[in-house]
């Protein structure tokens, strides 16, 4: 998970420099966002269920 931020946050920062990707950059951000919420409900969901299995 840490890998992935640090992925994120270079390749943001390549595209930065370039200047003429900026819109690019907010939108993948954006779009990296919202999968980054997907991923945890469903993460944390499934934690949930499992847990509750262990409790049984």
């Amino acid at each position: 998970m840490i890998f992935m931020v640090i992925m994120v946050v270079t390749v943001l920062f390549v595209i930065e420099e370039n200047g003429k990707l900026g819109d690019i950059a907010v939108y993948f951000t954006q779009t990296m966002g919202i999968l980054f919420l997907i991923y945890n409900v469903i993460y944390s969901n499934h934690l949930k269920k499992v847990l509750d299995k262990f409790e049984i």
